[in-house]
């Protein structure tokens, strides 16, 4: 009769020596079924864009920017009082748009003096100062005259052409891929935190990194040289903060502290800024995107005015929504814009374009060896059109060297 090893006392075999294993050797580990993760993944600015209403069909796409003539010119010579007809140049080459006959209203440091124009030569102005029995004032370099309207004799003829072209702006789409590679093993072992399937998983982690580079390339994003079909070239596109020229104030000597006058310095700032905006037409910005430092301003300006009784437990201190007399604004934070920057957005004129049919997906490539392998594609541009009607603030001292990086290493 054949002996089992039961009937020997030796029990069933388990590899290890029942005198080294200890009494805990065969009890199961506990692991949490939840797998956390503090990795910044948010896409504020994204989610307030939205999705687009259509794609693009080229790696460079283009949209058209369209303006009236213009409400106001800006001088780039002084202005003396003592000359009756008086030549002057304007800038951005404005003067092809004016004609004639117009009215103009000098600035106010020179008492509001009107002026009559005689002759356009572009980029020259010849007026007639004193206008209309005001009186003529001398001003500086960069002053404001605003365009009342036309006034033209009776039976007057067409003079010239005035229409302003309406130019092409655009930016390069950029591939966005993340590649995904999961081993035979990986894909069949079975796994703690409610993970059934490492590729899918893997895939989701994938596609999450690129909605968060999509989004800080969105705002930091830089043109590099741009080619079309190069295979050794990478194409990128531009960002909000390269867009963004006409209106970019830079603030140099405002304090780092939060006290009431270096908090009514700040607040003046946002809204010189705000305000070029506005005079350049842009009255439908909505939001405010800033750095960390700058939110923090923010916070602080209500901060005289934050009342909380005896019996309350809550402290806030908070901005979400400023209103000033340019417009009403919703005040965002984003960890991707630098801690000393803050951009004011009308997000009507933007949007995120992708590429025809490539937006995010998953593209499995051959199998190879025992892995299956693939990536996560995207390729998007950032569309921002007039950005003459917004505007980008930096705020040099609120940036010092511990306060440079956009995120704290892993």
């Amino acid at each position: 009769m054949a002996i089992t090893n039961t009937q020997i006392g030796g029990g069933a075999f388990t590899g290890r020596a029942v005198y080294g294993s200890g009494i805990l050797a065969g009890i199961k580990e506990d692991v949490s079924p939840l797998v956390s993760m503090i990795s910044p993944a948010e896409t504020p600015l994204l989610e307030l864009i939205g999705d687009s209403l259509y794609p693009a069909y080229n790696v460079y796409h283009e949209w058209q920017e369209e303006e009236l003539g213009p409400n106001a010119i800006i001088n780039s010579i002084a202005v003396a009082s003592s000359t009756a007809d008086t030549v002057f140049s304007v800038k951005s080459s404005l003067a092809a748009y004016l004609q004639k006959g117009m009215i103009m209203r000098g600035p106010e440091v020179s008492g509001g003096e009107y002026m009559q124009i005689l002759v356009v030569a572009d980029p020259t102005i010849t007026v007639s100062r004193a206008f209309g029995g005001t009186t003529a004032n001398s001003f500086g370099v960069g002053e404001y005259l605003t365009i009342v309207a036309d006034a033209a004799v009776d039976g007057a003829d067409v003079l010239a052409d005035i229409s302003r072209p309406r130019p092409r702006s655009g930016n390069y789409t950029q591939n966005f891929k993340k590649d995904v590679i999961v081993s035979g093993t990986m894909q069949a072992v079975n796994q703690h935190g409610g993970v059934t399937d490492e590729l899918d998983t893997q895939i989701q982690r994938r596609l999450r990194e690129a909605m968060r580079d999509l989004e800080k390339n969105v705002i930091l994003g830089i043109l590099s040289g741009n080619t079309i079909g190069s295979s050794s070239a990478v194409r990128t596109m531009k960002g909000v903060l390269s867009f963004l020229a006409t209106n970019s104030i830079v603030v140099s000597s405002m304090g780092t502290d939060f006290g009431s006058t270096t908090m009514i310095f700040f607040e003046d700032q946002v809204n010189t800024a705000l305000k070029a905006a506005w005079l350049n037409g842009g009255t439908d910005l909505n939001v405010i995107v800033c750095g960390a430092e700058v939110k923090r301003r923010f916070d602080q300006l209500n901060n005289q005015r934050v009342r909380v009784s005896n019996d309350e437990r809550q402290f806030v201190n908070q901005m979400v929504t400023y209103e000033n007399t340019y417009g009403v604004y919703r005040v965002i934070i984003d960890r991707w814009m630098p801690v000393h920057m803050m951009v004011g957005l009308a997000t009507s004129r933007m949007a995120i374009v992708p590429m025809n049919g490539r937006s995010f997906h998953y593209e499995p490539v051959a199998k190879t060896g025992d892995a299956q392998k693939g990536m996560v594609l995207g390729e998007y541009t950032n569309e921002l059109r007039n950005e003459a009607g917004m505007c980008k603030l930096t705020f040099t001292p609120l940036a010092p060297a511990t306060l440079q990086r956009l995120i704290q290493a892993p």
